[in-house]
């Protein structure tokens, strides 16, 4: 792999840095491809990792300050490094402590934290997690993370239905019980994707069927009645098909699907397996979310504009819904493709691009992107 350097950079200068840094941190800390990066294993190297690299754009690679410094099971909290994972964490957890899980259990505590990510808990959004946060600009060597108690029970919800009209009238429907939180934690909808009863995930971006997964979790009591609650207000949607699975709080033996797991505090690397994806194991996608007003009919409208964009370069996707009761909700469009098929990939970077000017044209303005579109929202 070849080395990037930015324009204008004093090559000799560049070399200098390189060379001072291998000096003090070791060969197998630094990389100069495709970027220069440096992947220290403690404080100290950081603050010399930043006073060598000077005026040069270095990236700091934490994956090597990976511990789990602390748990403290009375506060409910734990100390973790910037490399540590949502594996690593729940790893040294003990037994009656629950962590914020997101989709894919590799992600760094941290970095979901500060970005901030969403995960299946109270506190919905990661940055709720964290303990004194505020503005930073610096390099985050440690954090203290709040974590949950297991409850008594919790039941994984589900609400299959079909059409948009469906859609605008389920998603109107949540914001009532997400605001009273009889619903705990983030409402998940889907299209295109979804574990059938044994586990095993599907992929089908053409296909017009919905899911939306919530969990509710408390005593069995409370469960149940915020079950019966939620059931009320979401039938009231015509087509709208009902379930859910009931487990312990420390029950995660019986819990088939990923959803579940999921809900049950298990991170899990599911989403990755190549037998659910449409290319096989060499099988690229790319995501565009916007944040879309908290509005059924404004979801709908973004969720039609991205299929239409898609279609108009032979595409199709997958839709996500993130429901928050306040604010703003995240629509995620994702596209999957064959990376080896440069036909494909010169298509996907055009309907890339306008797809960021479709959805900043209606006002629904992008929450992550891919960096080199960012332009295009403009």
């Amino acid at each position: 792999m070849e080395s990037t350097v930015l324009r204008g950079t004093d090559i000799s200068a560049y070399d200098r840095v390189v060379r001072a840094l291998r000096a003090e941190l070791g060969d197998e800390a630094v990389r100069t491809a495709p970027t220069l990066t440096v992947t220290p294993r403690n404080t100290e190297e950081i603050r010399v990792a930043v006073r060598l690299a000077g005026d040069h754009h270095v990236t700091v690679d934490p994956r090597r300050m990976n511990c789990v410094l602390d748990v403290d099971p009375v506060r409910a909290r734990a100390v973790v490094e910037p490399g540590a994972r949502w594996s690593d964490l729940y790893d040294a957890l003990a037994d009656d402590l629950w962590i914020p899980v997101p989709d894919l259990g590799w992600d760094g505590v941290i970095g979901d934290g500060l970005a901030p990510g969403v995960g299946y808990s109270p506190d919905r959004h990661h940055l709720a997690g964290l303990y004194g946060t505020r503005r930073t600009s610096g390099v985050v060597t440690r954090i203290t993370w709040r974590l949950a108690r297991r409850p008594e029970v919790y039941t994984e919800c589900r609400a299959g239905f079909t059409g948009p009209r469906a859609l605008a009238r389920v998603l109107d429907a949540l914001r009532e019980p997400l605001l009273r939180r009889a619903v705990d934690g983030p409402v998940v909808l889907t299209r295109g994707f979804d574990f059938d009863e044994n586990g095993v995930g599907g992929v089908d971006p053409d296909g017009d069927g919905w899911v939306a997964r919530f969990r509710m979790c408390g005593t069995a009591t409370a469960v149940d009645a915020g079950y019966a609650k939620a059931a009320e207000i979401l039938l009231r949607a015509a087509g709208v098909r009902l379930s859910r699975r009931t487990f312990e709080g420390d029950d995660v033996a019986d819990a088939a699907r990923l959803d579940e797991r999921l809900r049950g505090a298990v991170p899990d690397m599911d989403l990755r397996e190549p037998a659910v994806l449409p290319h096989g194991e060499g099988t690229a996608h790319v995501d565009f979310t916007p944040l879309s007003p908290v509005s059924g009919a404004a979801v709908v409208r973004a969720d039609e504009v991205a299929r239409s964009r898609c279609a108009a370069h032979g595409r199709s996707c997958v839709s996500t819904v993130v429901v928050r009761p306040r604010g703003t909700h995240h629509h995620i469009t994702t596209v999957f493709f064959n990376p080896r098929d440069r036909r494909q990939v010169r298509s996907l970077h055009d309907c890339y691009a306008g797809l960021v000017e479709d959805l900043a044209a209606i006002r629904h303005a992008p929450y992550r992107t891919n960096i080199d579109a960012w332009g295009h929202a403009r």
